[in-house]
């Protein structure tokens, strides 16, 4: 039997198994790719940079990225994305206090946040 003569699998040649074999996998790594940028999988959490004992660390309410609130004590991402979506959704901040106006934020964790938040009029 000659390499180019059609097996009974899918009447295919030895060659034209090899190229549906290959772009089979190439099209799984494709899609494998892109899930994984698009779901954000790889991200994990931001690099920690420590900051001096006594430096004054406040993030704007009306500027920062998930990514900034995020390090916030008791705020990780899921509470930081509401953060930006309550802010794109109803407008800036006027107050630390209005955070209590996010969904999953109650008085406890504003009062905990007050000391590392400022809200600047214009962002």
């Amino acid at each position: 039997m000659a390499d180019d003569a059609p097996s009974h699998i899918l009447d295919l040649t030895w060659r034209e198994r090899l190229v549906f074999i290959v772009l089979s996998g190439l099209l799984l790594v494709a899609l494998g790719v892109r899930y994984v940028v698009q779901t954000g999988w790889f991200a994990g959490r931001p690099q920690v940079i420590q900051a001096p004992p006594d430096a004054d660390f406040r993030v704007d309410l009306n500027t920062a990225t998930w990514q900034q609130l995020y390090w916030l004590p008791g705020v990780g991402e899921s509470i930081a994305r509401e953060i930006v979506a309550y802010r794109e959704e109803h407008g800036p901040f006027a107050s630390p206090d209005d955070l209590a106006k996010v969904p999953h934020i109650g008085p406890a964790l504003v009062r905990k946040l007050r000391p590392f938040v400022v809200v600047n009029p214009d962002p």
